[in-house]
């Protein structure tokens, strides 16, 4: 059940910007702020529920998406870890964040492309702080694959 509800909270900003991306010119200002704001509440609803989670058992939930690496006795997940310290970041950025959409729908009332610059602007945002740490981790992946390469020719010189 988790795994879904994790899966809820990271994918419903995505599904609200590729609403109002397609669909917002054609369903209007109200629709596509509601559906921007409601898909960035809903994720603040799962993150506050995760955390109380979180308090009440003191466990973070861990949830596995597929094996990356399994070399012998050596097994490396890919997956997603909701501890302390990243449900406080998605309780400020999906709390804020839904405010931000909140107080929008009314200062852009006015402004004719209002669900693109809605979806861009704001879900978009949303998005790029949720998987901000992503960022650095492939970053170190690709730096450590990169010397690993760089090392196996010397490595066949001397053998």
């Amino acid at each position: 059940m988790d795994n879904n509800l994790v899966l809820l909270l990271l994918l419903t900003p995505f599904v609200g910007f590729l609403f109002n991306i397609f669909f917002g010119k054609k369903a209007g200002k109200g629709i596509a702020g509601a559906i921007g704001t409601g898909a960035v509440a809903v994720s603040f609803a799962m993150s506050v529920y995760f955390f109380m989670q979180l308090n009440a058992t003191g466990k973070p939930v861990s949830v596995t998406l597929l094996d990356w690496i399994q070399i012998g006795k050596l097994k490396v997940d890919l997956g997603i870890l909701l501890d302390q310290l990243s449900l406080l970041w998605l309780l400020f950025v999906t709390g804020i964040g839904s405010l931000i959409h909140l107080y929008s729908i009314s200062y852009m009332h006015d402004d004719e492309k209002y669900a693109q610059v809605f979806c861009v602007f704001k879900s978009i945002r949303i998005l790029h702080d949720y998987f901000s740490s992503w960022k650095q981790l492939i970053s170190y992946v690709y730096r450590l694959g990169r010397r690993w390469t760089l090392l196996l020719p010397t490595y066949r010189i001397l053998a």
